[in-house]
C-alpha cells in the first residue's frame, strides 16, 4: 500500500477494506444541521466514488452515549440518505452489524423488519449477525428467516465482533465452530455468507 501521504485523495481504490461507522458515540447519518449534513455527504460522495463499503452498528447492547445516539443507531435514521438523490447514492454499500439487534425493545425486532425492508428495496444494503452466533441456537432462527424471506441470502454476511464477542462465548474456536457446525445452515448457506457475499460487498464483485 505504501505510505499515506495524509491527503485522503492520494488514496486510490481498495486502499483499505472499508469504513466503520459508529452511532453510539455520536455519529449521525443524517444530520438535521446542514453544516454537519454537508460532511456526511461528502463521506458518501467520497466512498461511491471510491467504492469503499460502509459498516454501521445496528444494535442497542452497548453503552449509548446519549438519547439521541439511540435514534441515530436505529436503521430507519439512513432512510434519508437513499431517498434524499437515489441516483446519487444508489451504489453506496451499507452493511447494518449485527441485523439491528435489540435487546431492551419490547418486540425486539423493529429494527430487523426496518433492514428487512431496506434490503428489499436498495439493492446495495447488507446486513450480518456478527456476534449473534454466541448462541448456536441463533442459527435455527436465522434458518427461519431465511424461509420466510429467502430473497435476502445473497445480502447476509457472516461476521463474528471479535473480541466482543468473548463476553458471551469462551473462544474464537467456539464461535466459528458454532457456525460451521450447525445443522441449521446448509453448506451453500456458509458459503455464501461467509465468502460469495463478503467478496460482493467489499470488492463489488
Amino acid at each position: 500500500m505504501g505510505l499515506f501521504s495524509g491527503d485522503i485523495d492520494d488514496l486510490g481504490n481498495y486502499a483499505f477494506a472499508g469504513i466503520k461507522l459508529y452511532p453510539p458515540l455520536g455519529f449521525d447519518p443524517w444530520p438535521d444541521d446542514a453544516a454537519e449534513r454537508e460532511k456526511v455527504i461528502y463521506l458518501y460522495d467520497y466512498c461511491v466514488q471510491k467504492q469503499i463499503p460502509i459498516t454501521c452498528h445496528c444494535s442497542d447492547g452497548v453503552f449509548m452515549a446519549d438519547k439521541q445516539a439511540k435514534i441515530n443507531t436505529a436503521p430507519q435514521r439512513w432512510l434519508p440518505v437513499f431517498t434524499y438523490d437515489k441516483a446519487r447514492f444508489q451504489n453506496l454499500r451499507l452493511n447494518f452489524a449485527h441485523f439491528g439487534h435489540q435487546s431492551t425493545c419490547f418486540h425486539g425486532f423493529l429494527w430487523q423488519k426496518t433492514i428487512l425492508r431496506m434490503l428489499a428495496e436498495y439493492p446495495n444494503i447488507y446486513t450480518d449477525f456478527s456476534y449473534r452466533g454466541v448462541h448456536p441456537e441463533y442459527y435455527r432462527t436465522l434458518s427461519e428467516l431465511l424461509r420466510v424471506y429467502p430473497q435476502i441470502k445473497n445480502r447476509i454476511l457472516f461476521g463474528t465482533d471479535f473480541m466482543i464477542n468473548l463476553l458471551d462465548c469462551d473462544s474464537y474456536h467456539t464461535y466459528l465452530k458454532n457456525f460451521i457446525t450447525s445443522g441449521a445452515l446448509d453448506d451453500e448457506q456458509k458459503d455464501c455468507f461467509a465468502s460469495r457475499t463478503p467478496e460482493r460487498f467489499l470488492f463489488d464483485l
